[in-house]
């Protein structure tokens, strides 16, 4: 019932679609020539093709280096109120630096203090070759009901949402 309704209603939708066009076309007839829009299609022109020259007198040459002073010299105008208007303080920015200097100072002692064992092999090794065949049979043995557990709860609260 639905699908004839539907039926019906594009029936009505074409007839209305093709009484407008006819009702177009009656006007277009009605009125004169000299009246009617001409239609013409844009003229097709040669567009030159992309592939670059091999002249090397179009090659630009950079010779001026830029300096970090004219964004500034750029910036100023509207961007005079940015240096007014700032969120930190210079000696809060300061001391942010210091202290990220300091942390990356750390970072690097930190690595070269590590003891590094000559003989090869460090405990650290060894613990990972002898816990990798465990953790691959944990794997093998529990992972398939896990991501299946897992995927089953998402879809429940998807679909319940």
């Amino acid at each position: 019932m639905a699908e004839q309704n539907r039926e019906s209603s594009m029936e009505e939708i074409l007839s209305s679609i093709k009484r407008i066009i006819a009702e177009d076309k009656t006007i277009d007839a009605d009125r004169p020539a000299a009246r009617r829009k001409p239609v013409t299609k844009p003229a097709l022109q040669a567009v030159p093709d992309p592939v670059a020259d091999d002249n090397d007198s179009e090659v630009l040459e950079l010779t001026n280096a830029l300096s970090r002073e004219e964004p500034a010299a750029a910036a100023d105008g509207p961007g005079d109120q940015r240096k007014q208007e700032r969120l930190i303080n210079d000696q809060k920015l300061i001391a942010m630096r210091k202290s990220l200097s300091a942390l990356v100072d750390l970072e690097q002692t930190d690595s070269t203090t590590v003891a590094k064992p000559s003989g090869g092999t460090s405990l650290e090794d060894m613990t990972r070759e002898m816990m990798r065949p465990m953790l691959k049979q944990w794997l093998d043995d529990n992972l398939p009901t896990l991501v299946e557990e897992l995927v089953a709860r998402e879809i429940r609260r998807i679909g319940n949402s």
